[in-house]
């Protein structure tokens, strides 16, 4: 999708304490082999703090960084991937009470790993046929302390960290604008994320835990689809690419400055990350992510963040955040980063 007419106005965000990755595998709960493959230092763990209180705190965040005004909030998208409460509640309509109040529409989008994605996608709709002074708020967070997830081995490479992200999204000149974003569908990969487990009835019902980890090797072992996997993956990546930036006004992904990714370990970065983009580690995210782990929504997002606060990035400089999560969707978005903010000056 070409933007060029949404702007980011304040980024917020919330990091509980972090959990040492070496005190992990002293534990036992994070096997020795992984943590030297892996390579994470140490990740968020938000304990029994609801995803939905660290989203507070991280709008109010945006808020206080930014000086937008509550008022302005037409719409609140909350994108998640993992459970934040009760069953039958609406988690974005509390922290919409607990923060901006008003009455815009508040609504919870589960789109996992690329759940901002698509967000910043129905942000950029709404925005287009609200006023010039609305703003949509975009959420996310997740709390993987839960019993029916292992955050030290569920997945190959990855480690779950906790956190919340809150971006203000407006018309009204930003200190970066959002040039393209887009989300590619891969349904045929659909089975990757269950393979090997019934749909019905729930997983947390029957309080199965998760484990993509053993998911994925189900699919590889007994999906006729198998052997297409990896050309999928690479040919919707790569198509995904090649639309965002053109769809950014630029001519190719050389002009990108930065990539943001998942936060994983070098390996999985190294041989099956940046070769996407043809990046180096050095341009990539890579090394702001080894205090995070995946945190689901937010990566690329707190990524960016430290990319201004610690001044990485430069006035004109291009940002493309990527992720891919189940569905199987791909996403991306181009930023442009204008000038730096008050707070980060």
């Amino acid at each position: 999708m070409r933007v060029g007419d949404v702007f980011i106005e304040g980024i917020g965000i919330y990091l509980p304490e972090k959990h040492d990755a070496a005190r992990a595998v002293e534990e036992g709960v994070y096997s020795a082999e992984d943590f030297a493959a892996n390579e994470i230092d140490e990740v968020p763990v938000a304990g029994d703090m609801a995803p939905v209180d660290m989203s507070v705190h991280a709008v109010r965040h945006a808020f206080d960084r930014s000086g937008a005004d509550p008022r302005d909030v037409s719409f609140v998208l909350y994108a998640t991937g993992f459970h934040q409460g009760p069953n039958g509640w609406s988690p974005a309509s509390y922290i919409q009470r607990n923060t901006i109040g008003g009455s815009a529409p508040a609504v919870e989008l589960r789109g996992h790993c690329t759940g901002m994605f698509s967000a910043m996608q129905l942000a950029v709709g709404q925005l287009r046929s609200a006023p010039e002074n609305a703003t949509v708020l975009v959420v996310g967070s997740d709390n993987f302390s839960q019993p029916l997830v292992d955050r030290w081995s569920h997945l190959n490479g990855m480690v779950l960290g906790d956190a919340a992200v809150a971006v203000l999204l407006s018309k009204r000149p930003g200190f970066a604008r959002l040039r393209s974003v887009g989300v590619r569908a891969v349904p045929q990969l659909e089975e990757l994320h269950r393979s090997g487990v019934p749909i019905w009835p729930p997983t947390t019902v029957e309080g199965q835990t998760m484990d993509l980890r053993a998911r994925s090797a189900h699919f590889v072992r007994h999906s006729p689809l198998a052997a297409e996997l990896k050309d999928l993956l690479v040919d919707g990546q790569q198509e995904l690419n090649d639309r965002t930036v053109a769809d950014a006004g630029l001519d190719s992904m050389s002009d990108i400055s930065w990539i943001g990714h998942i936060n994983a370990s070098r390996a999985v970065v190294a041989e099956r990350l940046l070769p996407l983009f043809g990046f180096t580690e050095e341009r990539s995210t890579y090394r702001l992510g080894r205090d995070l782990g995946h945190v689901g929504t937010g990566d690329q997002i707190i990524c960016f963040d430290r990319l201004i606060e610690q001044q990485l990035i430069k006035p004109g400089e291009t940002y493309l955040m990527a992720g891919v999560g189940p569905g199987l969707h791909f996403g991306t978005a181009v930023l442009e980063y204008l000038t730096t903010p008050p707070w980060s000056a």
